[in-house]
């Protein structure tokens, strides 16, 4: 696996030397949330689960695709109110990086995929990889699990049924000292 390196940023803070194919881990606070937290929480406890969200860099600018309600590209100012991370993937080759973010790219416009979160849900629950899904409807984390995998990356999971916890334990990514 190629080198990584975990960059942390508060609230207020901004990256902006993450390359094409850097994915970030970001920490909401709003009421679904929340509901990730938990349910990451029971299969992870509290290590790798403060993080509830996930997107890639798709620029060397800052632009990044994320899955809200569809997939979108913006800015990661749109970040700059909480706190999150950012994977730097030293040492991964630039063809790499171009298939990654062409992957991320193709799916933007694509829905919300409403049955992956009851899939991570019930994989929280039972801790067995559960997949109920309909193709082209991502949600955040399985999206960058998707993405990783046209490297040299390999998920240890279904990347559907991965959340952000998933991310954040195959990078070893902590929760930032307080």
């Amino acid at each position: 696996m190629p080198i990584t390196r975990v960059t942390y940023y508060g609230p207020g803070e901004r990256c902006t030397d993450a390359l094409p194919g850097d994915f970030f881990l970001w920490r909401g606070r709003g009421p679904t949330d929340r509901i990730i937290q938990f349910g990451q929480r029971l299969r992870f406890g509290a290590t790798f689960s403060w993080w509830n969200h996930a997107g890639m860099f798709v620029t060397d600018d800052g632009q990044i695709i994320e899955a809200g309600w569809h997939v979108v590209q913006r800015h990661i100012e749109c970040h700059d109110g909480e706190s999150y991370c950012v994977v730097h993937l030293d040492g991964v080759a630039d063809s790499d990086r171009s298939e990654m973010t062409a992957f991320m790219a193709s799916r933007l416009g694509a829905p919300y995929g409403l049955l992956n979160v009851v899939s991570v849900g019930l994989t929280m629950l039972s801790g067995i990889p559960i997949v109920i899904a309909r193709e082209g409807h991502p949600i955040c984390s399985g999206l960058v699990a998707r993405a990783l995998e046209r490297s040299s990356f390999t998920c240890p999971h279904e990347p559907l049924a991965m959340s952000p916890a998933h991310l954040a334990r195959m990078f070893s990514v902590q929760r930032p000292a307080t």
